[in-house]
């Protein structure tokens, strides 16, 4: 195939096989510097890291409840971070939770860290407002987040 390519072209074929691995060598360092891998982690492994993150996530929100009074009595329900795979089992970073009011006519949307106790949570829209929205939704890097993720909760 290569060789009707480097014909058709008049390539000289040691160029070519030198563009070609310094291709391949390229995109195995970007790989490498983004935290992406190839592998992936176990289903048991991954159901591990699914579990931290959100008990890291409802341990932020409890903290959340109790330094705003408007909210103390709510209850809340983790929705946990929909970026964890076999392949990125840290995730992003963010997990969605509702907090419902005693009766259930108020919720209010958060996005509580799961790595982060510093970080806490943020309401929806005050979370939107932030940089590290950007980082919702999309696999974060090892270098940027924990793996296997710590447990937060003291």
């Amino acid at each position: 195939m290569f060789e009707k390519i480097i014909t058709k072209l008049k390539l000289d074929p040691l160029k070519f096989a030198a563009g070609i691995v310094a291709l391949l060598s390229l995109a195995f360092v970007v790989g490498v510097m983004t935290g992406c891998s190839p592998s992936t982690v176990s289903f048991d492994t991954l159901e591990e890291a699914k579990t931290t993150a959100r008990d890291n996530a409802l341990f932020n929100a409890q903290r959340f409840r109790a330094d705003n009074p408007d909210v103390k009595d709510y209850s809340s329900v983790s929705n946990g971070d929909s970026s964890q795979t076999a392949s990125c089992p840290q995730g992003d970073g963010w997990a969605t939770l509702k907090l419902f009011s005693p009766d259930a006519s108020k919720t209010i949307a958060l996005k509580c860290s799961t790595v982060s106790g510093a970080t806490g949570c943020l309401r929806d829209a005050e979370f939107k407002s932030k940089p590290f929205a950007a980082e919702d939704g999309h696999c974060q890097p090892t270098t940027a987040l924990p793996f296997p993720l710590k447990r937060i909760a003291k």
